[in-house]
C-alpha cells in the first residue's frame, strides 16, 4: 500500500553490492533487468526509505531480500 507515503526511495543491489535498480516513484516496480538486460536468477537486497503522513519528519527504513526467478 502506498497511501500515506510521502518521500520514497527504493534501491535494489545484487549479491556483489552493485546497485541494479533505484527509484523515487512509489508506484514503479523493478522488472528484473539492469540497463535493459535480464539479471541472473539470484537473491537481491532491497532497501526502502520513506516518510509517512503520520510521521513526516521521521524517515523510516525497511530492508529485505527478493529472489529473482525466471
Amino acid at each position: 500500500l502506498t497511501d500515506g507515503i510521502l518521500d520514497y526511495q527504493l534501491h535494489i543491489y545484487n549479491r556483489r553490492g552493485l546497485l541494479v535498480f533505484s527509484t523515487q516513484d512509489k508506484n514503479q516496480a523493478w522488472d528484473g533487468t539492469y540497463h535493459g538486460s535480464p539479471c541472473p536468477q539470484e537473491s537481491y537486497v532491497w532497501i526502502a526509505t520513506f516518510t509517512t503522513t503520520d510521521m513526516p519528519h521521521t524517515p523510516q527504513t525497511e530492508k529485505g531480500t527478493v529472489t529473482l526467478v525466471r
